[in-house]
């Protein structure tokens, strides 16, 4: 999941982790792609990128180093940072942000209620993080890509609390 911010000359990219060079490369490619518009052609891409993104790392609160971590965002369950991921971080993020389980479950609602979409919860958590309005103050434009479907049926019914049919009849 990949959330893509402009501010001015410059953008901020979201990255979850991931720690497959192909699944990284087509995360980027695709941030890249919204950033410009879609209407740019590969080799245009790198225009865009003056200056260079600023990164910006989200995880869940609840994924952060505990043993096992505990996080509805099950893509996110990391026990120990990534070869491919952590020296990128370590080397192009700025900051890391976090969001917490009640809004990444928001999230995954606001997005099946208003979007129409399924997206799983690793997937929800950059929507999540804009819908906390955790991004930095003064951005333009926001744009997500939300992906992932894999989500559990009792994941996805425990979004919301159980009603009782009879007590909830009009009638």
């Amino acid at each position: 999941t990949i959330l893509l911010l402009t501010r001015a000359q410059r953008a901020r990219l979201w990255l979850r982790g991931v720690d497959w060079g192909e699944v990284i490369t087509l995360a980027m490619l695709a941030a890249l792609l919204l950033w410009a518009g879609v209407r740019a052609a590969l080799p245009d891409i790198g225009a865009w990128l003056a200056p260079q993104p600023q990164l910006i790392y989200i995880v869940p609160t609840a994924a952060l180093p505990t043993a096992p971590p505990a996080t509805l965002a099950d893509g996110l369950r990391v026990v120990q940072p990534g070869a491919l991921t952590f020296p990128v971080v370590q080397r192009h993020v700025a900051d890391i942000l976090t969001v917490s389980e009640d809004e990444i479950a928001e999230a995954m609602r606001f997005a099946l209620l208003r979007l129409k979409l399924v997206i799983e919860p690793s997937g929800a958590v950059p929507l999540a993080a804009v819908l906390a309005r955790r991004m930095p103050a003064g951005l333009q434009r926001v744009g997500i890509i939300l992906s992932g479907g894999d989500i559990d049926p009792p994941v996805l019914a425990g979004l919301w609390p159980a009603v009782d049919a009879a007590a909830a009849s009009p009638v």
